[in-house]
């Protein structure tokens, strides 16, 4: 269409263009696009630092941590339910917009629940050292949510952390390649059994490649600064 042909038009003749996830390939013009990464390197490296002083000891509840601004009601409240009163699991809700989930395990009398509001961002790093599993459980009703990378992505790689994702998108594709992320069935009736028993594989396998994709997007974005610079200087 019209819109396409101008976006094609413009790509073409632009000096470089970046985008930011490779799954945006599926409905952009075909090009050779330069990546870069949505990497919040001040909270990553901070909670690097923070998660150092951790000891790495199986433990229990499992904290599943969703940190941010807080959206996909729907996605989550499955979820809770799904987890709800499993003593295995701790579901935790950090950031803006909180209170509607949490209004909705008070209702349902859902206690295995822990919730922040709107943080400072150099409360970030507390928060992942709080955390065993990052929620990143944004369904797939449209091609903003299948197609995108989270900056949550980053912060799995960078700190090893596994991840959550919703199925047929591209976070489920890139964090099942590198072998740390956890495909959600919000409809599976046995899902606490079989998130359980992946976290202790996780936790004791040698297939986990985060660090290679975090070494990946720090070099992609190395790349993107330079080819910037190029275009600054030109």
């Amino acid at each position: 269409d019209a819109y396409y042909k101008c976006m094609e038009r413009a790509i073409k003749n632009s000096f470089a263009t970046a985008i930011s996830s490779e799954g945006y390939k599926k409905f952009l013009p075909n090009h050779d696009y330069i990546p870069v990464h949505n990497i919040d390197t001040v909270n990553i490296e901070a909670s690097i630092k923070k998660r150092s002083t951790i000891t790495n000891e199986a433990s229990l509840p499992i904290r599943i941590s969703f940190i941010g601004l807080v959206r996909y009601y729907e996605e989550n409240k499955k979820l809770i339910k799904v987890l709800g009163n499993d003593t295995r699991f701790l579901i935790q809700y950090f950031g803006q917009n909180s209170d509607v989930l949490k209004n909705y395990c008070e209702k349902n009398n859902i206690t295995n629940v822990n919730f922040a509001g709107r943080f400072k961002p150099s409360e970030t790093a507390g928060f992942y050292s709080k955390t065993d599993i990052i929620n990143n459980i944004y369904g797939n009703s449209d091609l903003a949510v299948t197609t995108a990378l989270s900056n949550k992505l980053y912060f799995a790689a960078a700190l090893n952390i596994p991840i959550l994702v919703s199925p047929n998108t591209y976070m489920e594709e890139i964090t099942k390649q590198y072998g740390f992320g956890y495909s959600v069935n919000l409809e599976n009736s046995s899902l606490a059994d079989e998130l359980y028993n992946w976290y202790e594989y996780f936790r004791n396998s040698d297939k986990n490649q985060s660090k290679l994709l975090w070494d990946k997007a720090i070099e992609d974005n190395n790349k993107f600064e330079k080819k910037f610079m190029e275009f600054i200087n030109c």
